[in-house]
């Protein structure tokens, strides 16, 4: 509602009066004689000062150490002040932990000398209400113990400009502030105040995007509890999304604020203006995405363990500060991600993106896009400036007091953020069914629901693209571990200890396919990227391996045990002189070996996988596909990820059931088109993550691609889109080939990542393949993009990549020191003679 005449003078009168009475004094308790404290309010004006004045009433001069006193020059980023609203419920308690350059020097007051110290606390913005503040500090002089004093009493302030505040801190003494403002903070809210006209709107966006179901664990879409309290705030407390709301806040590009434009001649604000406003948003978002992926090195030590305390969360919740203050690399990679998720739902709140609205459009009635989905601008993966149409536009805020429509001030003539804003309304956190919206824009049609759902979608993606950007700087096996650490209140617990199967065809059939025994080397390599017990450390879990060996029948030539000895098993115990082919035997076996034990930490569910080399599908030498559909069914009840590499120079296509039985236990089931491209499938097999303990990205953060193989994925419209990744380099000519396997027409987009531009289109009918090349000028990270717009359920389709760059050759290596094993009892084991 825009401010009058009238109501500002009311509002003046009233500060004023507040500003006489709410002078008061305080003493300290030390003895009769003590030190007079007293505080005032400095400004009626932004931003808020407090003069604190110590008067010495001894005949004798008094030293003191100032540091945490109302001397102290940083008493307010030191936890002296904090504010509490009128239940009691802290919601600006101050950042105190302060970096400090310079030893604390000790301030001597003569006899009935006075100091001062002018505390500025513009810092807090906070929206219209009653609230208290609370101080607490110590005096100490230089050769005495420190003393705590409880100043009690109460100072009413007259608070000019808006507020918001910090994590939380103990505090005593109190000064309450009466607010007389407008009730807009200027983004979505943060707190759960119905006086203060806000609701958390933040905290149940982020939770309904990334909120674990009950009972569900192995969900990488989503947090664990405690550790989504730390990203989405709880009980008053602001989180890593909240940050940009605490004191010192943000400006402007923290809310995608100011990016105002309507389509008449006459406008203050250019389009480019407009847009150029934007893409500072849109850089400073991207610049809090990298700092959360840069602080998640300290995660891990180099030998790829999960530092305790950089995780632990059980000492205490995360405190988010005024400024980006280093602490556990937990906290601090939530909080870059955080910072970031807090933009991106502001540009939906803040802008028409989403919204509808109805003509005569004007400045005070702008017209909405309408949008359903995120704003590509909004990827924040992208270094390329961005491009808008011509109507998108954001509000301009010029002030708590003066944000109004018609524009005000440096908001006059202008679409205002009071106009197009949609910050407050009621969100079921449970639902994500919204109600009471708060704003007038909110009110027309479903605007603030649409606002609160496109918010949702995007704040999923984002953390989609954050672990993509994990694994792109730092590898899949760091990645996994460190997005594990972060969505898991218990990292050591639920991030390590994995049971896995190696399973390994020696059946005649790869006499030809393979001669060099490459499938051999493959899983041995996969066995070095395992952690053995050396790695795991003392505190750390390892993993568990077995090594499963199939022809007309499956031996397991090593049980569940260490994976350094696993490798000599698989160099000593593998030969391809057999006969027949029995997958389901192996599969059989390999799940036996798993679930031997199972209870406990040890337990099979959700942290096993079996990973299978084989020259077969299921048919042939089994003639038995059902049964082994059979055993996939049982290894996904089990919660055991199964990964299949068929070895199938020229095969056109694969047993549908059987692809679809494999990636219904989260595996991944590619054709491999020659012996020399087994090892690139243990690298997708790692990228993608052998057990449901890893974070393979998925379809939604992107599967791996590598030349030489074919993988397929189960796609459906309420799915969302499936994502491969392949990072290119100058000269190299790329073709991806895509397949709809079922009755389903696919829409295929390759994107360049780095520029945020689409660079080829394909639609595909049913079983018609289709191809997308790329001739590549310089490196480029691509993204290949499936979707399944107008399918019902969900369907079949494979993917391939082929590249001139790959040479399609790797190199034996050398063969492990020689060493009999006893259990191998393959039949075409080749064992070592002693010597």
């Amino acid at each position: 509602m825009p401010i009058n005449k009238r109501t500002l003078l009311t509002i003046l009168l009233t500060s004023s009066l507040l500003f006489v009475l709410g002078l008061y004094h305080f003493r300290r308790q030390q003895s009769a004689d003590s030190l007079q404290t007293t505080l005032h309010q400095s400004s009626r004006t932004t931003p808020l000062s407090i003069t604190a004045r110590v008067h010495n009433h001894r005949f004798t001069p008094v030293t003191l150490l100032p540091w945490n006193t109302p001397l102290d020059p940083l008493a307010p980023q030191a936890g002296v002040f904090s504010v509490l609203d009128v239940d009691g419920v802290e919601v600006v308690p101050m950042w105190n932990r302060v970096g400090r350059q310079l030893p604390q020097e000790a301030v001597t007051i003569l006899p009935g000398e006075t100091r001062e110290m002018v505390h500025q606390l513009g810092m807090w913005r906070l929206a219209k209400g009653a609230y208290v503040v609370k101080a607490r500090w110590r005096w100490g002089e230089a050769e005495k113990d420190i003393e705590e004093a409880v100043i009690p009493g109460a100072l009413h302030f007259w608070v000019p400009v808006a507020m918001v505040s910090t994590a939380r801190f103990k505090a005593s003494a109190v000064v309450s502030i009466f607010l007389a403002l407008s009730p807009s903070i200027g983004c979505f809210n943060t707190v759960e105040s119905d006086i203060l006209g806000q609701h958390s709107e933040h905290e149940r966006i982020t939770r309904l995007a990334l909120a674990c179901a009950p009972g569900e664990t192995v969900n990488w879409d989503c947090f664990e509890p405690r550790s989504l309290d730390q990203l989405a705030g709880n009980n008053g407390t602001f989180g890593g999304v909240g940050a940009p709301d605490t004191p010192p806040p943000e400006g402007p590009e923290a809310h995608c604020d100011d990016a105002d434009f309507f389509d008449a001649p006459d406008y203050p604000q250019t389009r480019e203006a407009a847009t150029a406003t934007l893409q500072k948003c849109v850089m400073h978002l991207r610049r809090r995405m990298r700092e959360g992926i840069r602080d998640a090195k300290a995660l891990l030590s180099h030998e790829n363990q999960i530092v305790v305390g950089e995780v632990d969360l059980l000492g205490g919740s995360c405190t988010f500060g005024p400024i980006s203050v280093s602490g556990r690399a937990k906290c601090n990679v939530l909080e870059g991600l955080g910072r970031a998720m807090h933009g991106v739902q502001d540009f939906y709140a803040h802008s028409n993106w989403a919204d509808t609205a109805e003509p005569p459009y004007s400045p005070e009635n702008p017209p909405g896009l309408n949008y359903s989905v995120p704003a590509p601008i909004l990827d924040l993966r992208s270094r390329a400036l961005i491009s808008v149409e011509r109507d998108l536009s954001t509000g301009c805020f010029a002030g708590p007091l003066v944000d109004q429509t018609p524009g005000f001030l440096s908001c006059k003539g202008r679409v205002t953020h009071n106009t197009l804003n949609k910050d407050g309304g009621l969100i079921n956190v449970k639902t994500g069914t919204t109600s009471s919206p708060g704003t007038t824009r909110g009110q027309f049609e479903s605007n603030f629901e649409r606002a609160v759902k496109v918010a949702i979608a995007d704040t999923r993606r984002q953390w989609q693209h954050f672990r993509s950007e994990l694994r792109s700087r730092y590898g899949p096996l760091r990645a996994g571990l460190m997005i594990c650490a972060l969505r898991s209140d218990d990292p050591l617990r639920s991030c390590q200890g994995r049971k896995i199967a190696i399973v390994v065809d020696c059946s005649e059939t790869n006499k030809a396919m393979d001669p060099s025994d490459m499938r051999v080397d493959a899983a041995k390599d996969f066995a070095a990227m395992l952690v053995d017990q050396k790695r795991a450390g003392p505190v750390g879990r390892p993993d568990l391996v077995s090594v499963v060996a199939f022809s007309e029948r499956a031996t397991v030539i090593y049980p569940l045990g260490d994976p350094s000895i696993a490798r000599y098993a698989l160099e000593e115990g593998i030969d391809s002189h057999g006969g027949g082919h029995s997958i389901t035997k192996a599969m059989r076996a390999a799940i036996a070996e798993l679930i031997k034990h199972a209870h406990g930490p040890t337990a099979a569910t959700h942290r096993s996988g079996i990973v299978v080399l084989t020259s077969h599908e299921g048919s042939g030498g089994d003639q038995d596909t059902a049964a082994l559909i059979h055993h996939l069914a049982r290894a996904r009840a089990l919660g055991i990820r199964v990964s299949v590499g068929h070895l199938c120079p020229g095969c056109d296509q694969s047993s549908l059931d059987l692809v679809k039985a494999v990636v219904e236990t989260r595996g991944i089931y590619a054709r491999i088109s020659s012996a020399e491209t087994l090892r690139s499938f243990i690298d997708v097999v790692v990228a993608h993550g052998p057990t449901d303990l890893d974070d393979g990205g998925g379809a939604g953060s992107g599967t791996a691609l590598l030349p030489g193989l074919w993988i397929s994925g189960t796609i459906a419209a309420a799915a969302g889109p499936s994502i491969f990744t392949y990072s290119a380099r100058a000269g190299e000519t790329v073709s991806f080939e895509i397949v709809p396997m079922s009755g389903q027409v696919l829409l295929a987009v390759l994107r360049d990542v780095r520029r945020a531009v689409e660079l080829d289109t394909v639609t595909m009918r049913a079983h018609k393949r289709a191809l997308l090349s790329l001739e590549v000028v310089g490196d480029i990270e691509l993204e290949l993009v499936v979707t399944a717009p107008h399918a019902v359920g969900a369907g079949l389709f494979s993917v391939g990549l082929e590249s001139t760059a790959w040479e399609g050759i790797s190199a034996k290596p050398p063969p492990l020191p020689a060493m009999e094993y006893p259990n191998a009892t393959c039949p075409h084991i080749v064992k070592t003679d002693k010597k």
